[in-house]
């Protein structure tokens, strides 16, 4: 008589047997799942993202977002905004300038460089 260890043992392989020959009857083409490109814009760049694209077969293409690298970009002048970003903020402090008071065009542009003088006489101190 068999023993209960030896008979667990012909059903595990058994078992296993029968999982291989299911294995063996599935299509090639089935075996291996289809993986295709996602192609996604940069505030999607996180795990997480990467994560769920990948469990759904998909190959994640993000393009990087420079506020997770830990190096920040080099910036030679000190401040991130464009040239002309502060100058209109100073521009914008003449009221006549910013609102357009003025009906004729040289009186508006008069008024302009007026302001653009004002500015650059503070800036070196005069």
């Amino acid at each position: 008589m068999e023993s209960f260890w030896d008979l667990l043992l012909e059903d595990q392989i058994s078992l296993i047997m029968s999982y291989f020959e299911t294995i063996k009857s599935i299509p090639s083409t089935l075996k291996m799942p289809r993986y295709k490109e996602m192609h996604l814009d940069a505030a999607c760049d996180n795990q997480h993202v990467k994560t769920i694209l990948f469990n759904f077969y998909y190959i994640p293409k993000i393009a990087p977002n420079p506020r997770n690298s830990k190096t920040l970009p080099k910036n030679p002048l000190g401040y991130s905004r464009w040239f002309i970003e502060p100058v209109h903020s100073w521009m914008n402090r003449f009221r006549d300038v910013l609102i357009h008071f003025s009906k004729h065009a040289k009186n508006y542009l008069a008024m302009a460089q007026f302001a653009a003088s004002i500015i650059n006489f503070n800036k070196i101190g005069i």
